[in-house]
């Protein structure tokens, strides 16, 4: 199956071989964008949980301007 599918892609004009493989590279990039906007997100909401959990029990929490300094 995969040396006919081959043969298929070899046998297709460069501008559609070229246009497939552009296509390709793009899915890679945009799953690699999806992957880290997940990362993000979970950071964020494991962030916003420790603040609630810090708020809800009254810890002092740093000052996050000084944390980039």
């Amino acid at each position: 199956p995969l040396d006919a599918l081959w043969a298929l892609f070899k046998s297709q004009p460069k501008a559609v071989r070229s246009a497939f493989t552009q296509r390709l590279l793009q899915e890679d990039v945009d799953a690699e964008a999806m992957r880290q906007r997940l990362v993000v997100k979970e950071s964020l909401t494991q962030a916003f949980k420790e603040l609630r959990a810090a708020e809800a029990s009254g810890a002092k929490l740093p000052d996050a301007r000084k944390l980039f300094k």
